[in-house]
């Protein structure tokens, strides 16, 4: 009788202990003790391209003949518009170990070409440098369509979207607590991306 007793205090320390355990672990993955991974609000230099695909084409009568080879790449009916004449442009040649050639748009054709239910338009981006490039190479492309000096910038992962399409971060105030906030943005690259309004300079804002 004495041996199943014990046996039952026994049980009785190990599940109090567990409890115990779980408690605990609880409480330290609260809000307020975790330790959020976050980078501060800043004003910087905020780059924006219009990213496209294409080849290494032969360069047409009309062009000088010192100049063997040009880019035309298709961009999307959606961007177009930000694409004008004498933008610079890195050129990435796959062929060549990805080599990045600087480069200049000098045409913009008017006529759009129809892929099912896509328009693209092809541009023509003249090459600095032709060395090792040979035609129908493929190549990818970053124009430079927009240069904002000392904007208020955070990291692009950092922003979340609802269903409603409208922009919220995560800060974490001075006791550690995780406080949601609606914010405005503007431009933005693969990286970084504008806030218009909601946010202040070397405030944190919480990122994955």
């Amino acid at each position: 009788m004495k041996k199943i007793s014990w046996v039952i205090i026994m049980l009785v320390i190990v599940a109090a202990s567990v409890g115990y355990y779980f408690i605990k672990e609880n409480e330290r993955k609260t809000p307020q003790t975790i330790d959020y991974k976050t980078v501060e609000t800043k004003r910087t230099d905020l780059s924006v391209y219009v990213s496209a695909e294409g080849h290494i084409v032969k360069k047409v009568n009309e062009w000088p003949d010192y100049e063997d080879f040009a880019v035309k790449i298709m961009v999307d009916e959606l961007e177009i518009n930000q694409i004008k004449e004498k933008q610079t442009a890195d050129v990435y040649v796959q062929a060549v170990n990805n080599k990045v050639y600087k480069g200049k748009v000098v045409d913009i054709n008017e006529k759009g070409i129809i892929n099912g239910s896509v328009t693209s338009y092809a541009v023509t981006i003249d090459l600095e440098d032709e060395t090792k490039v040979k035609e129908n190479m493929s190549v990818s492309a970053d124009v430079l369509v927009a240069l904002e000096k000392k904007i208020l910038t955070i990291p692009i992962e950092a922003v979340n979207t609802d269903k409603a399409d409208k922009h919220y971060v995560y800060t974490v105030d001075a006791n550690k607590q995780k406080k949601k906030i609606w914010i405005e943005v503007g431009k933005h690259n693969t990286k970084s991306i504008q806030v218009v309004k909601g946010l202040t300079e070397k405030q944190l804002v919480i990122i994955p």
